[in-house]
Parts: structure tokens; C-alpha cells; sequence
């Protein structure tokens, strides 16, 4: 609207306007990064098992006894009807491992000096040492097969072997490597990827006539264990 001023008149100084606030935002973009790596985007391990969220290139644990948000599962199914079971409570025996490992964990978090006795004695009962060093092997095979980019079936197969070796005590004066680089070469040829001795040789810095002697006691045991087997 136009405002008409008398002769003399002066237009009166403007109002000041009232800033208005801005409205108040939680900020959700925040990135947990590692403090020693700095990477951005980081490179972040989420361990559902332990609770545990730790950097995947240095292994610095970031957070300790996360709770677990996402949903659990109740299954009511019979154990006749053969159906998958979703819950999380518990795993079934693992093959590759000794025993029936029906185990109870103690987690010791912040706890006073009688939880970590109960945590130290609970550990030294349930993981044997047999079973610490089939986990060894087993986590030095994933490597390899992993740097070999094998099928999960050749990890498995390669897996399989070794322990089905390590039952027999056949192979009591090998190194666990040359045992390891025996498996990859023949779980290799079993899954249709054969590699050469010279490249198993590459990868475990096993000399190639360890692996040749350790693949042919491997071939002979084996041949032996299916013969038992056609006999029963």
C-alpha cells in the first residue's frame, strides 16, 4: 500500500525485524571413526558375538558390550518337521571341531576379579588345545583360500581334510604348514581349481618337495580311509 506523505513529512525509520531462532536439529550424522587409523569412511567390525565394535585395519576395539537391537527369534516348530530354526541362542555342533561343544559362556565385562577367575577357568575347560589349534589352521586355510579367492566349498573341503589328517596321527612328524599346503593342493583338485605345487609354494613358503611328500601321504591315507568305509 502506498503511503502518501504531507509537504515537511519524513518516512519513520523501519521496524527492525526479529531474527527468529532456528529450530533446534539433533545432528544423527555421527561417524565412529578410529582414533589411530582416521579413516574416513572407517573401516568398522561389528562382533555380534562379544558386543564388540572394532576397527577391521588395526583391530583397536572402539565400543565393548554393545547390546544387540536387532530382533530375536522364539521357534515352537517340532524338531520332526525338519524346519529351519531362526533363534539366535545357541549354534548346533560345529564338524570341524572336537567335542560337542555344549559350552555356557561367562562373560567377565567390567566385572570384579572373581567374574575374570570364572571367566580364565571357564575358557581353560571348554577350549582345549586340540581345538585352539584346529582353530589356528583352520583361520590360516580361510587366509589362504581367501587370498586364492577358493569357493567356500574348496575352504570347506580343504578344511575337512586337515582334520580328518590330524584324527589319523599319521602326520605326526609335519609341520602344520606343510599339512595346511598339502590340503590346499589337493582340496584344489578335488573342486575343479587344481593349482600347481610351485604355487602352493608361493603362497605357504612350503618348499615343493614337502608338499609333494605331504599331498602323496595325504592321497594314501585317504585312499585307505575309503576303502575302511566301503568295507562297513
Amino acid at each position: 500500500m502506498t503511503q502518501v506523505l504531507s509537504p515537511g513529512q519524513v518516512l519513520p525509520d523501519p521496524e527492525p525485524r526479529t531474527m527468529e531462532k532456528e529450530e533446534w536439529q539433533e545432528n544423527l550424522n555421527v561417524k565412529l571413526i578410529c582414533k589411530d587409523c582416521q579413516e574416513d569412511p572407517p573401516n568398522l567390525f561389528d562382533d555380534h558375538a562379544s558386543g564388540d565394535i572394532m576397527c577391521d585395519s588395526c583391530g583397536l576395539v572402539l565400543s565393548q558390550r554393545n547390546i544387540d537391537m536387532s530382533s530375536e527369534w522364539r521357534t515352537f516348530s517340532n524338531d520332526d518337521q525338519g524346519g529351519d530354526d531362526p533363534s539366535r541362542v545357541g549354534d548346533g555342533p560345529n564338524a570341524l571341531l572336537n567335542g560337542a561343544q555344549l559350552n555356557t559362556g561367562i562373560a567377565f565385562g567390567d566385572g570384579g576379579m572373581r567374574n575374570k577367575e570364572l571367566h580364565r577357568a571357564q575358557n581353560k575347560a571348554n577350549l582345549d588345545k586340540g581345538n585352539k589349534q584346529l582353530l589356528q589352521a583352520y583361520k590360516q586355510i580361510g587366509a589362504f583360500c581367501d587370498s586364492w579367492q577358493l569357493s567356500p566349498a574348496a575352504t570347506e573341503t580343504a578344511k575337512h581334510l586337515y582334520k580328518d589328517a590330524e584324527e589319523s596321527r599319521l602326520f605326526k612328524g609335519k609341520s602344520q604348514e606343510a599339512l595346511i599346503a598339502g590340503c590346499l593342493f589337493l582340496a584344489c583338485r578335488r573342486n575343479n581349481v587344481p593349482r600347481s605345487f610351485r604355487e602352493v609354494m608361493d603362497l605357504t613358503s612350503v618348499t615343493k618337495k614337502e608338499i609333494g611328500r605331504t599331498f602323496k601321504l595325504l592321497e594314501s591315507f585317504l585312499m585307505n580311509k575309503d576303502k575302511e568305509a566301503k568295507r562297513q
